[in-house]
């Protein structure tokens, strides 16, 4: 009878817990799970706002999003959320550098994204990890423009080629572009530091890599940039080496661009690279065909000219504006410069113009292009000023002053020599002191620049 009774109590005792056990089951089958998988979804629904956000560029919005929801979770526990949080975190500090604050919004930009490589490796997640590497390449290229140029210009290119290691032509042709020209960008600069051959080589290659996918019929835009970017990098190692080839690569480039790249679609982009084919064919005009290269520059030049004279006609026609230097001292007996440059590139472009008048001159219409020379090397003084610009000042009087005397000697009594003498002594002003010698005839251009893309990839 006492076996019976210990019985009945183990019994009741093993149904309690029973009882218990389906309680909980039930509780947490019926209200913690389902709040748990309600919380999930609600946490991933805002995370898909916060990104439709992002593309709609509220930026500062999809931001706010992404901090208040990053402490809800863990690296270790959701590491690709985690991943894709940061990345886009990234995306939002490196848009608003874009209009604020560029140092400090770039610099938690890059510590972002170097938050989700931890996550996004190679080997586990190779497209969130090329993604995120070529938002850091942009983010470093960006900040390579406000501060150690060199440094972040060699982390961009380290960015961009573990980026390609995932993305292939044949596999994401689109991205496979963009990061080359931006590679090629990016080599480009990192020649004005060190190995600079190696590195517009290297930019070279690059674009070209680009160029299989930006053709002018697909990518239209795409491919006269790259194109111009092309030939800036052919025109700086024709100076390097082989002058007449890589000249003639840099005219053939910058001829394709100008395809796509006109007066009225995009007339700065066309005028500078109008500028640069003009001295390209300037410097080409000393290896082969002088006259049939330096009329193709003095053609580009004027209609990069064209285009300055288009955007603002008034200052241009009334010819009522006098030079910047404030002074009479070589028109005492001309009439104003019938153009004024109202910036520097604009004076650069008539600047490169009057060098070609001139060296035209020793071979054909000596006269009439001495005085268009002149006329344009004046016109330049309305942007280079003995205080702000001490080198171009001097280096415009100096190539007035050679002007002015050979015209001299087509008419010695006109007073040419006078000028001449007067615009030596101007340019003898700057160069006396600062000890530096007077310039020789030359040509320039923006060749040093070349664009690359600042989109950021999202995931």
């Amino acid at each position: 009878m006492r076996f019976y009774r210990i019985n009945l109590w183990l019994l009741g005792i093993i149904i309690l817990l029973m009882v218990s056990l389906a309680a909980t089951f039930l509780y947490f089958y019926f209200y913690v799970y389902p709040e748990k998988t309600i919380s999930k979804t609600v946490f991933l629904t805002s995370i898909k706002s916060a990104d439709k956000l992002l593309e709609k560029n509220m930026t500062e919005e999809a931001l706010e999003l992404y901090n208040d929801l990053l402490p809800l979770i863990s690296r270790d526990g959701e590491p690709t959320v985690y991943g894709h949080i940061k990345n886009n975190q990234g995306i939002c500090y490196q848009k608003m550098a874009g209009s604020k604050d560029k140092k400090e919004n770039l610099t938690i930009a890059i510590r972002a994204y170097n938050e989700a490589l931890k996550i996004f490796t190679q080997k586990e997640y190779p497209v969130n990890y090329a993604i995120t590497q070529a938002n850091l390449g942009v983010a470093y290229q960006a900040l390579s423009e406000i501060q150690d140029r060199e440094r972040y210009l060699s982390k961009t290119l380290q960015a961009y080629s573990e980026a390609l290691k995932v993305y292939t032509i044949e596999s994401n042709p689109e991205e496979y572009a963009a990061i080359n020209n931006n590679f090629g960008t990016a080599s480009f600069g990192l020649a004005n530091f060190r190995n600079d051959r190696e590195n517009i080589l290297r930019a070279i290659g690059a674009y070209t890599e680009a160029l299989k996918v930006y053709t002018i019929e697909s990518h239209p835009d795409n491919y006269a940039m790259t194109e111009h970017n092309l030939g800036a990098a052919y025109q700086s190692l024709s100076k390097i080496e082989d002058a007449e080839k890589n000249l003639a690569g840099a005219s053939k480039a910058y001829s394709e661009a100008v395809k796509v790249y006109t007066a009225d679609n995009h007339p700065e982009e066309y005028a500078a690279i109008k500028n640069s084919l003009g001295a390209s064919f300037y410097a080409l005009a000393k290896f082969s065909d002088y006259e049939k290269n330096l009329t193709k520059a003095i053609d580009a030049y004027n209609e990069a000219l064209d285009v300055y004279a288009m955007l603002a006609p008034a200052e241009d026609e009334t010819g009522e504006n006098n030079p910047g230097d404030g002074d009479t001292t070589n028109n005492d007996e001309d009439e104003p410069p019938k153009v004024v440059a109202r910036s520097i590139d604009h004076a650069m472009l008539m600047s490169n113009l009057a060098t070609a008048y001139y060296a035209m001159s020793n071979f054909r219409d000596r006269e009439k292009n001495l005085v268009k020379a002149i006329d344009m090397y004046r016109g330049t003084l309305g942007a280079y000023t003995i205080e702000e610009n001490p080198d171009e000042y001097s280096m415009i009087h100096n190539y007035l002053g050679a002007a002015y005397q050979a015209l001299a000697e087509i008419h010695p009594m006109r007073g040419y020599l006078t000028r001449a003498v007067k615009a030596y002594n101007k340019a003898l002003k700057v160069s006396r002191s600062k000890g530096q010698p007077l310039y020789d005839n030359k040509v320039t251009s923006r060749s040093e620049t070349s664009i690359y893309k600042v989109e950021t990839l999202h995931q």
